[in-house]
């Protein structure tokens, strides 16, 4: 039911009038034919209203709508929804001007937020949805693709520190194949996983080393190549950015370390090849140094059984192998006996005039 005040043309409304429901609505405006038609200004009962173009009854054409939560509406609309390019100001002091589609932003706008921050691009169903640009109030700037209101696709991010990365982004993190300047001079190539390092990359430190291998949330972490500048090389297993495990480190004066890593130093069973001599030094290590039993091999052919404290050498005993002798694994436990003072029966042990004892390993046979 509703009350009506104005003109008529046979027996219709029209022309100029106002027209009141029970509900509370009201309009006052232009009418034609019955139906609210050309301009006027309609007001619902909870506060709302739009003052603008009517046609057959319906919103269409250019207009302006004061929402309930204090929004301001100003453009086109069509069938009562807004459609092309409008003006839209929040309560909240956001801002949006560009193209709508069913009333919600679809195609190309521009949206300002109260705190700072801006997009300027493409929209799709009310979301940043396609090419755009995004400035944070904090300084930082992403130029790219967009999905359902976050970056998702390829773009470039700056930042106001001045790093920068080049890649893919899949709901709004680092993820899949970029490259990330660091505007210390650092640079890494890789791959990302939820906005960390991981998986396969390069990193180029500004001194110039270079680490190529498997990352995990932003550290080497598996199987990798490290390049220093001084021209020493390690590759083997890392872990949380330390050498873990068992790698090869060569020297660049040609020497070579091939043996087990702990928290980035020496530490347990290693093989240490010296490039000039051609010697090699097998045995134990412990915080980067030698530490316990070992075999040095010289490359003329002569053995030496040693023993380490802390890098520092403290016994060593030449061995002489002859045919039949027992294999290099069991030589320490032949010597327990000559440390503890008994003697095998395979050893016979003699002291050299340099300090140094000879062991020789008689075949038992004989």
């Amino acid at each position: 039911c509703y009350t009506y005040e104005g003109g008529f043309v046979c027996n219709a409304k029209d022309g100029w009038g106002k027209i009141t429901w029970r509900s509370g609505d009201s309009y006052v405006g232009s009418f034609s034919s019955n139906l609210m038609h050309g301009n006027g200004t309609f007001q619902w009962s909870n506060g709302e209203s739009y003052h603008g173009e009517f046609r057959l009854g319906q919103i269409h054409g250019f207009g302006k709508k004061y929402t309930s939560e204090g929004d301001e509406i100003e453009g086109q609309w069509k069938d009562g929804v807004c459609e092309g390019w409008t003006t839209k100001v929040y309560a909240c002091g956001d801002t949006h001007e560009g193209h709508y589609l069913n009333d919600e932003r679809n195609g190309y706008g521009l949206y300002v937020w109260s705190a700072g921050d801006r997009y300027q691009g493409e929209w799709k169903d009310g979301k940043m949805d396609g090419r755009g640009v995004r400035t944070f109030a904090g300084g930082c700037v992403h130029n790219g693709e967009w999905k359902e209101g976050v970056a998702h696709g390829h773009g470039v991010r700056t930042f106001p520190n001045g790093d920068r990365h080049e890649g893919y982004y899949s709901n709004g993190m680092r993820n899949g194949f970029g490259t990330y300047s660091w505007v210390c001079g650092d640079r890494y190539v890789g791959e990302w996983k939820d906005g960390r390092m991981c998986g396969m990359g390069a990193k180029e430190l500004a001194g110039g080393d270079v680490y190529d291998g498997e990352w995990k949330d932003d550290q080497a972490h598996g199987m990798g190549v490290k390049t220093f500048t001084t021209g020493d090389v390690h590759t083997g297993l890392y872990q949380y950015d330390r050498r873990e495990g068992h790698g090869l480190f060569e020297f660049a004066n040609g020497d070579e370390y091939n043996g087990n890593w702990e928290c980035g130093i020496q530490s347990g069973w290693g093989k240490y090849r010296y490039a000039i001599t051609g010697d090699m030094f097998e045995g134990r290590w412990e915080r980067g140094k030698r530490h316990g039993p070992g075999y040095l091999r010289i490359r003329s052919g002569g053995l030496y059984l040693e023993t380490w404290v802390h890098g520092v050498r403290q016994f060593r005993l030449q061995v002489f192998k002859v045919t039949g002798s027992p294999p290099l694994q069991d030589l320490w436990e032949m010597t327990k006996g000559m440390f503890s003072e008994t003697s095998s029966d395979e050893l016979h042990a003699d002291a050299d005039w340099n300090g140094c004892m000879k062991a020789y390993f008689l075949d038992p046979s004989v």
